[in-house]
């Protein structure tokens, strides 16, 4: 007998991971250049060497921020949720019943540009917050939470 099987992605992350991983090449190319030349010559010797410093320890900020992002999928199958949790170099999942967790919310906020955002967020038993759905534009984000809703069998309120 089939059974029915429910899939969410939140591949946002991944984004980010391409942007991180092309700033830090670039900074490890002018680097490189750097030393190799002995300096760009356009500032005293020590003003660049620092100016190199502080793009690095930028550069080092954004990577542990970018490294803190997950890209998530959950699974709702024969009556389980699988929540996968993936990180640039390591990864969390998670199995349990429907019956182990609340109602997944929407949470409703404002991205770095001041525009609405919305994510749909469930809470998995062992207490990790699961952005499983997230963007813009509110309609997608609702169907994205009806859906979930409906698989695992609640209420759509």
């Amino acid at each position: 007998m089939p059974t029915e099987r429910f899939i969410l992605r939140n591949n946002i992350a991944i984004v980010v991971w391409i942007f991180g991983a092309i700033w830090i090449g670039t900074l490890f190319l002018f680097t490189w250049l750097f030393i190799r030349d002995g300096g760009f010559h356009q500032f005293d010797p020590p003003i660049e060497t620092a100016i190199m410093l502080i793009f690095w320890v930028f550069g080092f900020a954004c990577y542990q921020h970018v490294a803190s992002l997950s890209r998530t999928s959950l699974i709702v199958e024969n009556g389980r949720v699988t929540v996968s949790e993936r990180w640039p170099f390591h990864g969390r999942t998670e199995q349990f019943d429907p019956d182990e967790i609340g109602a997944p919310i929407l949470e409703t906020g404002r991205d770095s540009e001041g525009a609405p955002y919305f994510r749909c967020v469930l809470t998995t038993p062992a207490g990790h917050a699961i952005s499983v759905a997230e963007g813009n534009d509110r309609d997608t984000v609702d169907a994205a939470h009806r859906r979930l809703l409906a698989a695992l069998g609640r209420p759509i309120a």
